[in-house]
């Protein structure tokens, strides 16, 4: 998967968008010239919420919204295009590195960046990632185990991992 690193949101730009069912709930995506560049689900908040959120972490951008937009979010493997500062950028390729229906906890996945004394830098950088799923944000859990918070919320969290958990077991059989 090519992975397009930017620290800029605030070139003008057209990005795409579409709403489509998931086996987890109702998401969005959304594609600006470079690739998908924000993922989400929309129960928690609603669609216009989750539109509001797009637009803030795009704020010159013209949002276009494209009824005819799907995508397979559990399958996707285009480029993606990710605005962030260099230490989201570390942290979100370190969860790229958790595989499907594995966990780990927010001190693990700081020491998997690099960065073992930052975990609640971690855990901030792990709530601003821009495309759920792609980058398994909820795969992240606390110390104790326990699912956690969860942007998209706890119950969208909790479907993610099962549904994970789920096709690892029918893989293993």
């Amino acid at each position: 998967m090519e992975i397009i690193e930017s620290g800029d949101a605030c070139a003008v730009c057209n990005i795409e968008y579409g709403f489509f069912p998931t086996p987890c709930g109702e998401m969005v995506a959304a594609f600006d010239a470079c690739g998908l560049c924000f993922a989400g689900f929309v129960a928690k908040y609603g669609r216009e919420a989750v539109l509001d959120d797009l637009s803030r972490r795009f704020p010159c951008a013209h949002l276009v919204c494209n009824d005819s937009l799907r995508c397979d979010i559990f399958a996707y493997d285009g480029p993606l295009h990710l605005v962030g500062t260099p230490f989201r950028h570390r942290v979100w390729r370190a969860l790229m590195e958790i595989g499907a229906g594995e966990t780990v906890s927010y001190s693990q996945l700081a020491r998997m960046a690099g960065m073992p004394r930052a975990v609640r830098a971690v855990a901030s950088a792990v709530g601003a990632n821009p495309v759920s799923v792609i980058i398994p944000c909820h795969r992240v859990v606390r110390s104790d185990g326990s699912v956690g918070e969860y942007h998209w919320g706890v119950s969208a969290k909790r479907q993610l991992l099962e549904y994970e958990g789920a096709l690892r077991r029918r893989l293993r059989r």
